[in-house]
């Protein structure tokens, strides 16, 4: 039997969420079509 993995990483910029001229990043891993999604943090400079 032969298996297969799939892995991803996309990157999504929330316009909708915009507070003082910055966006939150999200990232959204895939494993096997199993979805985890974390919220990166602002850079502040």
């Amino acid at each position: 039997m032969k298996t297969s993995q799939s892995f991803g990483i996309h990157f999504t910029i929330k316009n909708d969420k915009v507070k003082d001229g910055k966006a939150p990043t999200y990232a959204c891993i895939t494993v096997n079509r199993k979805r985890s999604y974390l919220a990166l943090p602002t850079v502040r400079g």
